[in-house]
């Protein structure tokens, strides 16, 4: 297993990290593009592929654990069964939920709210920051 789905990563340049982001994504290239994109933006992230590894990474790093980013497309309603556990444990933790628009629909979790996002896919590297920043940027930045 790679060491990038249950370490915090270090920081990619010298931004100084804070909030921890779990990206939950079946695409190792989508993982990877989030992690980047978020650590641009001085965000720790840890990584899962799959529902029980999300949740066992949750549970194992519940205390840093801030915030997540949220695939709707992981088979078998495995987005949320995965928010579920977010939410339980933590009612309040801000998630950004990616997939379809018929997926955002489907959820019993994507509803509008301060600590919910969506964003549809495909997309761009900017429409990502730009959420990242707009759900979590209070996290990263404890002066807003």
């Amino acid at each position: 297993m790679p060491a990038t789905r249950h370490q915090v990563l270090p920081p990619s340049g010298d931004a100084a990290m804070n909030a921890t982001i779990l990206i939950v994504a079946r695409e190792p290239s989508v993982r990877s593009v989030t992690r980047r994109i978020l650590e641009r933006q001085s965000f720790r992230t840890l990584e899962a592929c799959n529902v029980q590894e999300a949740i066992a990474v949750f549970h194992a790093h519940s205390r840093e654990v801030q915030g997540a980013i949220l695939d709707l497309g992981m088979p078998e309603a495995g987005a949320d069964q995965v928010a579920g556990e977010f939410r339980r444990a933590q009612p309040a933790l801000p998630i950004l939920f990616t997939g379809s628009h018929g997926e955002d629909a489907s959820s019993k979790w994507v509803k509008p709210g301060p600590t919910t996002g969506f964003l549809p896919t495909p997309f761009g590297l900017d429409a990502l920051a730009e959420k990242a920043d707009d759900l979590f940027g209070d996290l990263a930045d404890p002066a807003r």
